[in-house]
């Protein structure tokens, strides 16, 4: 008779502790836990996708599992502008879980970008809990969305018809860079990192590669003056592809952006640019102009009243 006394009141013990006790993310974390008033609005915005955690803050294996997901949330805090990681606590918003049709705990699903309040998304099925599985998961999953948002266009492969016609006429690419991996997560996660509609990913050994006769992993650059450009021998990692696109991307729309000006006559015209001595045997970039004018109004001419023409010349 104890022992069967015992036994109801261990059962019972979760029910007498205080929320903040069983509490498994708090406001330094990088989950939004919802709430059953507030669930539908922040899952079926239209405007993100969801990672969506149901878990039991009185569940064994959601308490360690909690730590991994707030580091997965963490991992991808670059990626917040189209995929939020939430949660909601079962023990406080039954409903919401027997919607989501919960069998065990903690469950995580993945719920695209959509309005429908019925889509309750797709289940994570892992041998193992890790983050890194989480994370690649997830970025299957953003890569397999159907309804992908406009601007959105960097959760899509390059495809052989575009690099055949990108090939054909580099001034009409959609794109600004192609970045060519041998392993199709370091350009997916590239990708993500950067969220630029421009810049868009292929493997080497695709169609979409050897149509642009690229056969070792690299950046190809497209400028409007139709110029093809190919950065071989960067190192694959997603920080260093993110520095190298960046500056491509600096320098291109430098270049673009005097070429906006020309009219179909002066195309191909070489022109000079005052008070530059182009006998000098280098090449001089707007960037390098802009640096030194950045430097010269923020050094000199703040110093002085007035600046002579012939000395800003």
């Amino acid at each position: 008779k104890m022992l069967t006394v015992l036994a109801v009141l261990l059962l019972h013990v979760p029910l007498i502790l205080s929320k903040k006790d069983a509490t498994l993310f708090d406001e330094n974390d990088d989950v939004i836990v919802f709430k059953e008033d507030s669930y539908e609005k922040g899952l079926y915005s239209g405007d993100k996708a969801h990672v969506f955690l149901l878990y039991s803050s009185y569940c064994g294996h959601c308490q360690r599992f909690a730590p991994s997901y707030k580091q997965f949330a963490a991992d991808i805090k670059k990626w917040f502008d189209i995929v939020d990681v939430t949660g909601v606590d079962c023990v406080y918003d039954t409903p919401v879980c027997r919607k989501f049709d919960v069998r065990g705990y903690p469950t995580v699903r993945f719920i695209g970008v959509t309005t429908n309040t019925s889509d309750i998304g797709t289940s994570w099925n892992p041998d193992s809990r890790s983050v890194e599985g989480l994370i690649d998961w997830t970025i299957s999953m953003l890569y397999e969305m159907k309804n992908i948002p406009a601007g959105w266009g960097f959760l899509q492969e390059v495809t052989e018809a575009e690099a055949k016609a990108w090939r054909a006429k580099p001034g009409k690419a959609t794109v600004k860079v192609i970045i060519v991996v041998d392993e199709v997560r370091t350009g997916r996660i590239t990708c993500l990192d950067l969220q630029l509609s421009s810049v868009r990913y292929t493997y080497t050994t695709s169609n979409a590669a050897l149509a642009l006769g690229v056969k070792a992993p690299g950046l190809i650059a497209f400028s409007k003056n139709g110029k093809i450009t190919h950065v071989p021998n960067i190192e694959q990692k997603p920080e260093v592809l993110d520095k190298e696109i960046k500056k491509i991307l600096r320098l291109h729309q430098n270049q673009d952006s005097n070429d906006d000006g020309d009219d179909d006559d002066n195309k191909g015209k070489d022109y000079k640019v005052d008070y530059v001595d182009t006998s000098l045997q280098y090449k001089l970039f707007e960037l390098d102009l802009q640096s030194a004018v950045n430097n010269a109004f923020y050094t000199e001419v703040r110093k002085k009243k007035k600046v002579p023409t012939a000395t800003l010349r």
